[in-house]
């Protein structure tokens, strides 16, 4: 009941059924009020027809007699006149139950009281209600009936240049390859649909082709002054008159060349990830990447005298770009290692087909902030940009891998599920 053509037709089909639903219990009521209204005249007409027929009859008190339609007897002096009372009622006639709408009254005649009851059949009118819901069933079918066939026969028609359209914008990239949609439909909002996307995704195309290429240049724009500043330094660092202190300054521009070389390569990365340029997928275990990852890291966390502990339940492999999957898990057990303990310290990785969880020892960190963020750390260095945790926040998201963070008994985590 989600797509289009079916909410549109339920609720159209909903109104109709409520339409013609209400309008028949109204009919109903209103028909039987003008039924009953008018046997109520022929009821009060019979009252006076034997009315006149009694006043001719000198009758004494007890006489009775009944027929088909009226039921008269003679009461008491002492019983007062009531007001005429009209109800429905059922009698057996002839071994079979008979509708009746009757009458019954009080008249007086020449100091005599007469009770009197009048019943006049209303069988046919029953029939005549019963064939009036009959008729509003089967009209109730025929609009079901009707709005099915114009389902598949006109709405799916009249929309089909639609789904052609949503069709196109759903299997097309529109990044990498200009797309055109058509403009030869008849539908002149859904022409113009068209037309006004084709712009749009030829603007788009544009554009990404253009920041790539941006991307591209400033790469090799940055690196080559790099290059040359380095190239440069080292030729000072060769110089024997070099004195101590001028050393120290030129070790310093090494560091920040070098933390310059990071942030361009990261930011870098971050723009090619949400520009998805990392197309080359394969099936890529998580657990050799884990290692791969903890080999690289292993004078580090020998130095630091850090305690580690792995435990894995199942691999977990998944189809992704195997570059991308090495980038997150080493910013990961990176960020573990260098916001862990100066000394005895523990790493905990944990891994089953469902999760994967790397905990590190450190100090709690009571400061508000959001640790994906951009430039932003909670243990300044000069050796971190700031940025791993936001690529890692961005590789998730690109392979849907759902990342939270926790900090507890002097403990931060890190779980992926995946």
């Amino acid at each position: 009941m989600n797509n289009l053509i079916n909410r549109t037709l339920f609720t159209l089909l909903f109104s109709a059924i409520t339409i013609v639903g209400l309008s028949s219990v109204l009919q109903f009521f209103w028909i039987k009020a003008k039924i009953e209204h008018r046997v109520d005249k022929t009821l009060i007409r019979e009252k006076s027809v034997i009315k006149k027929q009694l006043k001719g009859l000198n009758p004494k008190e007890g006489l009775s007699y009944n027929t088909n339609r009226a039921s008269v007897k003679i009461i008491s002096n002492s019983q007062s006149i009531t007001p005429d009372s009209i109800f429905n009622g059922s009698f057996l006639v002839d071994n079979e139950l008979i509708n009746y709408r009757i009458l019954q009254t009080i008249i007086s005649i020449d100091d005599q009281h007469f009770k009197i009851e009048i019943r006049k059949e209303i069988e046919n009118t029953n029939t005549f209600i019963e064939s009036l819901y009959f008729t509003y069933f089967l009209t109730l079918l025929l609009i079901v009936i009707l709005f099915v066939l114009f389902k598949y026969f006109l709405l799916k028609n009249t929309w089909l240049p639609f789904f052609k359209t949503l069709k196109t914008l759903k299997y097309s990239d529109l990044q990498n390859q200009q797309v055109s949609f058509s403009s030869n439909v008849k539908i002149q909002e859904f022409r113009e649909l068209n037309n006004e996307l084709t712009t749009l995704a030829a603007k788009i195309f544009e554009e990404y082709q253009s920041q790539k290429k941006f991307i591209e240049n400033l790469n090799h724009e940055l690196m080559t002054p790099i290059a040359i500043i380095r190239a440069k330094l080292e030729l000072i660092i060769q110089s024997e008159n070099l004195k101590k202190n001028d050393l120290k300054l030129v070790s310093d521009i090494f560091m920040t060349i070098d933390r310059l070389t990071k942030l361009n390569k990261s930011l870098i990365l971050i723009s090619k990830i949400e520009n998805n340029q990392f197309e080359e997928v394969e099936e890529v275990s998580v657990l050799s990447c884990i290692n791969e990852v903890l080999n690289s890291f292993e004078d580090q966390i020998r130095v630091k005298e850090i305690r580690l502990r792995k435990e894995v339940k199942s691999d977990k492999v998944i189809v992704a770009n195997e570059m991308l999957i090495f980038v997150l898990l080493s910013n990961l057990i990176k960020n573990a290692i260098f916001h862990n303990l100066d000394l005895n310290g523990t790493i905990e990785i944990e891994l089953t087909n469902d999760f994967l969880l790397i905990s590190n020892s450190g100090k709690l960190n009571k400061a508000n902030f959001n640790v994906f963020d951009r430039f932003v750390s909670g243990k300044k260095s000069e050796n971190s940009i700031g940025l791993g945790l936001s690529i890692v926040e961005r590789i998730c998201n690109l392979y849907f891998i759902e990342i939270e963070y926790i900090q507890s008994d002097n403990k931060h985590s890190f779980r992926l599920t995946f």
